[in-house]
C-alpha cells in the first residue's frame, strides 16, 4: 500500500476549472486500490470557488480529508491588489492554506509519495511545507506557468520574491508537472540545469462526459456557444467586431450565447453594442455547461491575446470540453501557438483576434451551411487520445508507484 498525500485548494465540489480538472485526475487516481490518499484541501466555500453541487460525486474515494479554514475578504483583497500587497499576501491571497498547513502533519500517516496541484500558487507551497516535514519525493504540477505567466504582473519587491520562491521551489521538488509541452520548453530554457524534472501532464476531458447523442439540431437559428468566464483581453471583443461587419440578414440567422462570469469591460462592452443575437448568461453548474455545448451547432473558444507567439503557451480546458462535445469549434487565439497547434489536430477554425474579417467571413459560412442543413460541416468527430483523463491519471498512478519511498 502507497500513502499519497494529495495537497490542493483546488479540489471538488468547488466550482473552478481548476477544481474540475483536479476531479478528473482524481477520480482515476484513487480509483487504483494500491494507493491510500490523504487529501488536503480548504473549506467549502472558498472566496472565488462557490460549492457546485454537480462536483459533489467527484469528493469522494480519499483515505481522509482535511479541510483548512482560511478568511479571505473580497474587499480586502482588491484593495491590497491596488495598493500593491502592502497586506503583504504571499504568494495570493489564500496565503493562510499553507499558513495553517503544518497544523494537519501530525495527524496524517507518513505518506510515501507527495503531489500537489496549482493554481493557486499557495497549494504549492502546501507542497513544499510537506516536503520540508516528511522528506518523501514530491510532485509540483502547475496547471498555468509562474513567473514566466505573460499574463501576471507583479511590483518589484514581490517580482523578486516570487522569483527566488518560484526557484527555491523547483529545485525542492523531485519534479515538476506542466499542462503544455510550450510551458515544458520555456521552464527548460529558463532552467536548464533542472530540465530533467520537469514532465509533461496535461489538461484532460473524461471521456465519460461524451454526450450520447452527437447530432446537430437545425433550429430556427445557427447556435454558436462560449462557455468560460471572460476577463480583460480574453472577451467578447473580436465576435462584436466582426458582426459589425455583417448584414442584419446574416445576423438575424445567429444566435451567439456567451455564459459564465464576465468582469465589468465586458459587461460594459455588451451593453455598448446592442447585438440582437448576442446574448450573456450568467455563470452555470457543469452539467448544464455541458448541455449548453450539445446544443449549439458551433463551440466558441476565446483566448488570452498575445504579440508574442512564444508566450501562448496555455492549453485552455475548454478546448478540451468542447473537442468531446462533437461540435465544430472557433477559436479566437494566437496563430502558432498552443492551442492553434491542438486545434489543427481537430475540426476546428483558428483565427486570431483582430482578424475581424476572417472572423465574419467563418460567420457567414456558417449561417450559408446551417440553412443548407450541411450536418457535416458542424461535426468534430476527432478526439484526440493524448488528453483522456484514465491513459493520464494512470500514467500518473504508475510513475507515483515508481518513485515512492517505501517505509
Amino acid at each position: 500500500m502507497i500513502d499519497l498525500l494529495f495537497i490542493s485548494i483546488a479540489f471538488p465540489p468547488k466550482k473552478d476549472p481548476e477544481c474540475l480538472q483536479t476531479a478528473k485526475y482524481f477520480k482515476y487516481l484513487v480509483a487504483d486500490k494500491e494507493l491510500r490518499t490523504t487529501v488536503i484541501t480548504t473549506q467549502q466555500p472558498t472566496l472565488n470557488m462557490p460549492y457546485d453541487p454537480e462536483l459533489l460525486p467527484y469528493d469522494s474515494g480519499y483515505y481522509k480529508k482535511f479541510d483548512i479554514s482560511i478568511f479571505e475578504n473580497r474587499y480586502v483583497n482588491k484593495i491590497n491588489h491596488i495598493l500593491g500587497n502592502p497586506l503583504n499576501f504571499f504568494p495570493d491571497s489564500k496565503y493562510l492554506f499553507h499558513k495553517k498547513i503544518n497544523n494537519n502533519f501530525g495527524l496524517i500517516q507518513q505518506p510515501n509519495f507527495i503531489y500537489s496541484r496549482s493554481y493557486p500558487l499557495s497549494s504549492a507551497f502546501g507542497g513544499y511545507r510537506a516536503k520540508k516535514y516528511y522528506k518523501v519525493p514530491w510532485l509540483l504540477h502547475l496547471s498555468d506557468p509562474w513567473t514566466l505567466s505573460p499574463l501576471v504582473h507583479y511590483n518589484r519587491k514581490d517580482e523578486k520574491r516570487h522569483k527566488y520562491f518560484e526557484k527555491e521551489l523547483i529545485e525542492s521538488a523531485d519534479w515538476v508537472s506542466f499542462t503544455s509541452e510550450e510551458t515544458v520548453s520555456s521552464y527548460s530554457r529558463c532552467y536548464p540545469n533542472l530540465k530533467n524534472k520537469f514532465l509533461y501532464f496535461p489538461n484532460v476531458y473524461d471521456l465519460i462526459d461524451i454526450p450520447k447523442g452527437k447530432k446537430n439540431k437545425f433550429g430556427s437559428k445557427l447556435k454558436i456557444t462560449f462557455t468560460g468566464g471572460l476577463v480583460g483581453n480574453r472577451g467578447a471583443k473580436p465576435i462584436l467586431n466582426a458582426l459589425a461587419l455583417l448584414d442584419d440578414r446574416i445576423k438575424s440567422n445567429l444566435e451567439i450565447n456567451f455564459v459564465g462570469e464576465a468582469d465589468r469591460i465586458n459587461i460594459e462592452l455588451f451593453n455598448s453594442h446592442h447585438e440582437k443575437c448576442v446574448n450573456h448568461i450568467g455563470s452555470v453548474g457543469f452539467e448544464t455547461s455541458k448541455r449548453l455545448q450539445g446544443e449549439s451547432n458551433v463551440l466558441l473558444l476565446i483566448d488570452n491575446e498575445f504579440d508574442n507567439v512564444d508566450d501562448a503557451m496555455f492549453l485552455p480546458s475548454k478546448l478540451l470540453d468542447y473537442m468531446i462535445a462533437g461540435r465544430v469549434i472557433l477559436a479566437i487565439t494566437t496563430q502558432g501557438g498552443t492551442t492553434d497547434r491542438v486545434l489543427s489536430k481537430l475540426n476546428g477554425h483558428s483565427l486570431s483576434h483582430n482578424n475581424s474579417e476572417g472572423i465574419a467571413g467563418f460567420l457567414k459560412q456558417a449561417v450559408d451551411n446551417f440553412k443548407s442543413r450541411n450536418e457535416e460541416f458542424f461535426i468534430n468527430s476527432v478526439i484526440l487520445d493524448e488528453f483522456d483523463a484514465q491513459h493520464n491519471a494512470q500514467r500518473l498512478v504508475e510513475f507515483i508507484k515508481s518513485n515512492s519511498k517505501q517505509k
